[in-house]
């Protein structure tokens, strides 16, 4: 265990181990080796991360399973992981919660719209929902769709806007 964790030189190396020490019944090992891979670099963070943070859980290690849930929805985020997040946080919720919203609408739009959908509508953040869906110019976009009809009663001169231009 000592050896393995000074020689991981990348993710993908941890998590192959970590998958072995779990299958051989060996769970608090693994958890180490996650513990000691998750920050290194590799192509399978995010499945790395959402796999530690549900070992960690299983565990009822609330602190490893917050991290590693925070590093899986940096990486990409979701609804899923935001909300294990919100239950892992306790009183440190409003604080993370803040920091999550930034990175949401820091990122790039491609490949994460859905998830910032959910989330702003979730947290009733009207503007960043329609900030997110604004440049979506397709007449039948689900997205838009479910982001208008949350709106619809807040910003009805921005739904009759966008509904004229894609009828």
């Amino acid at each position: 265990m000592s050896a393995a964790k000074i020689l991981m030189e990348r993710a993908e190396e941890g998590f192959g181990l970590a998958k072995i020490l779990r299958e051989d019944g060996y769970l608090v090992e693994a958890l180490e080796i996650c513990i000691a891979g998750i920050n290194l670099t590799g192509n399978c963070l995010y499945e790395f991360a959402t796999w530690t943070s549900d070992l960690a859980q299983r565990l009822e290690d609330n602190a490893t399973a917050l991290t590693a849930s925070i590093i899986a929805f940096k990486i990409r985020p979701s609804f899923r992981d935001y909300g294990k997040i919100q239950d892992y946080a306790g009183e440190t919720w409003l604080t993370l919660k803040q920091d999550l919203l930034q990175t949401l609408r820091d990122q790039p739009d491609w490949g994460i719209q859905e998830a910032q959908v959910d989330i702003f509508l979730h947290e009733g953040l009207i503007d960043d929902a329609i900030k997110t869906v604004e440049r979506d110019t397709y007449y039948d976009s689900k997205l838009v769709h479910r982001v208008m009809d949350v709106v619809v009663s807040h910003r009805p001169d921005w739904v009759i806007d966008n509904a004229r231009r894609r009828a």
